[in-house]
């Protein structure tokens, strides 16, 4: 029974890292037309594109995350804390324009805050906030004002240059995974 859960863990493991790479390639492209777009084609037939493109990526952001979401509470969520702790995690946030960290905070959202039970019962605003950037700052001014209460962290000024540097949650996930929200 232990090696089935085991694949089965590996297989969403896998899934979501394809849905990953399958965001990560389509922002660039998104990224890459808008820049040739406004350089070059100029055509108002374009926004075809954007709404296929948005379509898809809320499709892949809400699969993604609820996959994820799963992984985190069968334990995975300590191989992936030891990878971030260990790992420079720069690039990851550069390939992936930023989006990876989406994952960072539902990470210890779902490490220090919900509880599994919590979650298949009541639906929070919360978790969804957090998979889309920009909105998710509120995330992260809830996650801070919360930390602040249990430990001493760097001034707002830094910790707003992390996070436009995009290292912010790596940064309070090294820092201070042990301390709850």
């Amino acid at each position: 029974m232990k090696i089935i859960n085991y694949i089965l863990h590996i297989l969403v493991f896998s899934i979501v890292s394809l849905m990953v790479l399958l965001l990560t390639i389509l922002n660039w492209g998104v990224l890459v037309f808008f820049i040739i777009d406004i350089l070059f084609l100029n055509t108002p037939e374009t926004s075809f594109i954007y709404k296929i493109w948005g379509g898809s990526v809320f499709m892949f952001i809400v699969v993604s995350h609820s996959l994820f979401c799963i992984l985190l509470y069968n334990r995975m969520y300590d191989k992936i804390i030891m990878w971030i702790k260990s790992h420079s995690t720069h690039r990851l946030v550069f390939l992936t324009l930023g989006y990876i960290n989406t994952y960072f905070l539902d990470l210890y959202y779902l490490r220090n805050k919900y509880s599994r039970g919590y979650l298949l019962y009541q639906s929070d605003l919360t978790i969804f906030i957090s998979m889309f950037p920009i909105l998710n700052i509120l995330c992260y001014i809830d996650m801070i004002r919360s930390l602040r209460k249990c430990v001493s962290l760097p001034s707002n000024r830094d910790l707003i240059k992390l996070y436009l540097k995009g290292q912010l949650m790596t940064y309070i996930i090294r820092e201070y995974d042990d301390y709850d929200l």
